[in-house]
């Protein structure tokens, strides 16, 4: 009969023990899905946030744009970049300023074209491997030929691109807003760069 209580006191206490890791599992289950749904919350909130504050810098490169402030323009959209790396919006943007840079190029103290070049040439090529646009494309090429020819300027010879990039600029789309630089072609070949 000893046998048969402590058997049943072993029972009740096994019972007992599994009532109460029951009881911890809902806990932690329930405590695991509030922590889930607030770091949902937070991650949604902070994607909204980070649109909101990619939208105002957009908005304020759009301004120092407009003003010919390539540079702090640029600089905004950096910034821009930084939050949102792969943001379809912020990459036309520093395109477009890109280009409209190097039709207004305007050197300032101790400042050289290929400083300038040198910026704005890889983004206007990652532009070229993401646009399907001829018109985009040709306008795109023929940025990066003005970009190389104002390297040149510099007494970067090594460089000659130029025609290639132009003429392709043209052959994608002969009404290219940039196809008003290709008759500087004959210029670019007979310009002696001291």
């Amino acid at each position: 009969m000893r046998y048969i209580v402590c058997g049943l006191e072993q029972a009740v206490k096994a019972i007992k023990f599994s009532t109460v890791l029951k009881w911890v599992g809902y806990a932690t289950a329930i405590l695991s899905f509030f922590f889930g749904v607030r770091e949902l919350i937070k991650i949604v909130s902070d994607r909204l946030e980070s649109r909101h504050e990619v939208g105002a810098l957009l908005s304020s490169a759009d301004v120092e744009l407009r003003g010919k402030d390539y540079s702090s323009a640029w600089r905004t959209l950096e910034q821009a970049s930084k939050l949102q790396p792969k943001s379809a919006k912020v990459r036309l943007a520093q395109e477009n300023l890109a280009m409209k840079w190097l039709e207004d190029t305007h050197l300032r103290e101790n400042e050289r074209f290929s400083d300038i070049g040198d910026k704005l040439e890889p983004v206007l090529t990652r532009g070229l491997s993401s646009t399907k646009d001829a018109q985009r494309t040709a306008d795109l090429l023929a940025h990066i030929g003005w970009a190389y020819f104002l390297r040149s300027r510099d007494g970067a010879l090594g460089l000659d691109p130029c025609r290639f990039l132009f003429q392709s600029a043209i052959r994608g789309s002969p009404q290219s807003l940039c196809s008003g630089h290709v008759g500087t072609l004959d210029t670019m070949e007979s310009w002696q760069v001291d």
